[in-house]
């Protein structure tokens, strides 16, 4: 664990925590009192300072994030990201958060909204486009996210209008 600490740069009392939570999932057990970690354990450490730090998610959203990612999940991200030229970089926070997202529409039972995942990831590709392409190619992500939002709920509600007439 002491290296685990060193690697990750988190210290070994709250990895310790993030073990009893369930949050971080116990390393593969050595010895009685010993247990061997691995890349995967530093990932899943990144992103929980990811999600935390950045991400502003209080340690219950947190749990709920890096917990709710099933196989399915992850693999529907890795073929997605694949298929749309996006870096995979698995166990990274926002692959994790789709990854759970995915999960939860599949339990619900919304075919229908991963039947269009492919149409979702390309219109997020030309928006990323777009962003970078901006004179200031750092957007403010914050700004961006809300616009895009607003911009969304206005086309649904002109194309729910159209389709009512």
């Amino acid at each position: 664990m002491a290296e685990l600490s060193r690697i990750a740069e988190v210290p070994i009392a709250t990895i310790k925590f993030y073990v009893r939570e369930g949050i971080l999932p116990p390393g593969e057990r050595v010895k009685p009192n010993q247990a061997r970690y691995g890349e995967q354990h530093v990932r899943r450490l990144k992103v929980i300072r990811a999600l935390l730090e950045i991400g502003g998610l209080p340690l219950a959203a947190v749990k709920e994030v890096v917990s709710s990612a099933t196989p399915w999940a992850e693999r529907t991200v890795e073929d997605l990201a694949e298929r749309h030229v996006f870096p995979a970089k698995p166990g990274s926070a926002p692959e994790l958060a789709l990854a759970a997202i995915l999960a939860r529409l599949r339990e619900l039972g919304r075919e229908d909204v991963l039947a269009v995942l492919d149409d979702y990831a390309a219109a997020m590709r030309r928006v990323a486009e777009i962003d970078v392409s901006l004179e200031h190619s750092a957007p403010d992500t914050v700004l961006s996210d809300a616009l895009l939002s607003t911009l969304r709920k206005l086309a649904v509600q002109q194309v729910s209008a159209r389709r009512s007439a």
